[in-house]
């Protein structure tokens, strides 16, 4: 500090901005340890992403739980940092519209699954019974089996 403590240098504003600059220098020392400015580049930047919410949130949720007991600590300014570097992470997922494009993919491809099918269907040369009830079972088993891919996960898509 450059004022002394009969001059407000023991001020709980003082202390305090003491703390904060004490704890970003801590937070910078332990960043400098860690960063690797020789890290391969990234070659896949849709995964790099993925991988990188994945990751801030994980680090965000762990440190969340030491922040209460380390308000103006390291712990806090680091937090606190993870936590805008993953709200600027999730909002530039979301600029990229991956879920619109993911439905676009699978509606192209159904219309292609589709098209075999029905390719199929007329190669068999099936009377018309039997091409009836494959255009009604083949939807119920690829529902299906969309359905058991998503039990694992615990949600649709």
């Amino acid at each position: 500090m450059t004022v002394c403590r009969m001059h407000g240098g023991a001020s709980p504003q003082a202390r305090a901005a003491a703390q904060r600059r004490k704890a970003e220098a801590e937070a910078t020392r332990l960043l400098e340890r860690i960063w690797d400015p020789d890290a391969a580049p990234v070659t896949d930047s849709v995964t790099a992403l993925m991988s990188l919410a994945g990751r801030l949130e994980h680090a965000v949720s762990v440190l969340a739980a030491h922040v209460e007991s380390d308000r103006a600590g390291a712990t806090a300014v680091i937090w606190t940092r993870l936590l805008r570097e993953l709200r600027q992470t999730l909002v530039s997922i979301e600029a990229l519209g991956l879920e619109q494009k993911r439905v676009r993919i699978d509606a192209d491809a159904g219309r292609e699954l589709a098209a075999v099918m029905r390719v199929v269907l007329d190669r068999l040369r099936l009377t018309e019974e039997q091409r009836s009830l494959a255009l009604v079972v083949v939807p119920e088993e690829f529902r299906r089996v969309a359905e058991r891919a998503e039990l694992p996960q615990g949600r649709g898509r």
